[in-house]
């Protein structure tokens, strides 16, 4: 039998400063020791009257054993951090931040300003036209489909300069309420929706604006061209709201490169890396309470996934200042 434990009037918690504003009332993320058990943290939280003093709201990342947790009986976040961070059986606590989107400028002639090829500002570009003489994108050495994930709002999956180009479930079966695949999704076709946990894929300006700076079907006489040409972007809906939200987000693309890995291709998506452009203004990596940002982004590392991501729009230096996610 597991310790149980309620929580104490006036504990000091040292892991970090908690912010009222700034964090999800009533909810922390919690990440349990490897070899530790769904059923034995819930028992190891039972107060001495056998009630509960959080209840597991959903899993977040299974194979991180990472857990959204409500806290009950009117606890603070900041007391029911101080108590499962004192758990023998919770390898840390962190709150449920609140992160906020990071979005491109709504000037009307924003979205024509490519800089892809600059030759006229000397050469103030990413020298696009080089990188395409060695290539524009399509399948990697083995010739499987290089996948880009889009965490943001949903992209427009229809769109005529990104249809062609957008990552599809070829093991799913639209709309009949099954998991297919096995991968514990269901009806996931073009990827997964974070807020909703279902497969709908809702459009999205700022998302399809992202996928097109990415992937838009090249030398096709209509519209604007990607970084990449021919690449398969997967939609995942998961900008902005919290980091519960994300690391939905995140778990989803690491559960399809992990099933890619395990089948030899034949399941799952090759997603190589993640666009993200969202979160906490300030926040420092390095404290504790931003911990499950930093395993987020180590898991999908060791399954060969590179993350990039939108800064703070702040005239800052966030190496400085701190910024999650880029500093993490």
């Amino acid at each position: 039998m597991y310790a149980r434990w309620s929580l104490l009037v006036g504990m000091l918690f040292t892991a970090g400063a908690v912010h009222a504003a700034d964090v999800v009332e009533n909810e922390v993320i919690v990440r349990l020791e490897k070899n530790v058990s769904l059923e034995q943290f819930e028992v190891s939280v039972l107060d001495v009257d056998g009630e509960a003093n959080v209840e597991v709201v959903e899993a977040l990342v299974p194979d991180l054993n990472m857990y959204l947790v409500r806290t009950k009986k009117g606890h603070s976040v900041r007391g029911a951090m101080g108590l499962l961070s004192a758990n023998p059986l919770v390898k840390y606590a962190q709150p449920n931040h609140k992160i906020q989107r990071r979005n491109t400028p709504n000037d009307e002639m924003f979205k024509n300003m490519w800089p892809l090829a600059n030759p006229a500002n000397n050469g103030a570009d990413i020298k696009a036209i080089e990188a395409w003489k060695l290539g524009t994108g399509g399948k990697d050495k083995l010739g499987a489909d290089i996948v880009v994930a889009v965490v943001d709002g949903g992209v427009d999956v229809a769109h005529q300069d990104l249809a062609a180009n957008i990552w599809t479930n070829s093991k799913e079966i639209a709309g009949n309420g099954k998991d297919d695949d096995g991968n514990g999704y269901v009806d996931d076709i073009y990827g997964w929706n974070a807020f909703n946990n279902n497969g709908t894929i809702t459009k999205d300006y700022h998302a399809t604006h992202v996928a097109g700076t990415v992937g838009a079907v090249g030398n096709n006489n209509k519209q604007v061209t990607g970084v990449n040409w021919n690449v398969k972007i997967m939609s995942i809906v998961g900008a902005s709201g919290n980091t519960a939200t994300v690391a939905k987000a995140y778990g989803y693309v690491a559960a399809q490169k992990k099933l890619f890995l395990e089948s030899k291709g034949q399941k799952g998506a090759n997603v190589v890396v993640t666009n993200s452009s969202f979160g906490v203004d300030y926040g420092d990596c390095a404290s504790a309470t931003y911990k499950a940002w930093n395993d987020l982004y180590d898991y999908m590392g060791s399954l060969g996934i590179l993350s990039a991501a939108a800064t703070a729009n702040l005239n800052i230096d966030v190496d400085v200042k701190g910024d999650v996610p880029t500093g993490c």
